[in-house]
């Protein structure tokens, strides 16, 4: 897997941001969480009042695909 988020926080790092990353627990990397946001008011879409995100299958920034997600062994306890 590429280190593009990585890198792309360096370089946005002394301006005092970073992209909007997210960890879960269904087995899929740590890739960039991709907001939706609307041009014309320049404010975050949302669908019945929650933000509208996506999950990329490739780097937004090299275009390597991202691995699939692993299923989960085993259940809740």
């Amino acid at each position: 897997m590429c280190d593009c988020v990585n890198v792309v926080n360096e370089k946005l790092r002394p301006g005092g941001h970073q992209l909007n990353t997210a960890i879960t627990f269904d087995g899929r990397p740590e890739v960039p969480l991709i907001s939706l946001i609307r041009t014309d008011a320049w404010k975050l879409e949302t669908r019945r009042g929650q933000p509208s995100s996506f999950w990329p299958s490739y780097c937004p920034f090299c275009g390597e695909k991202y691995p699939a997600a692993e299923k989960a062994k085993g259940g809740a306890a």
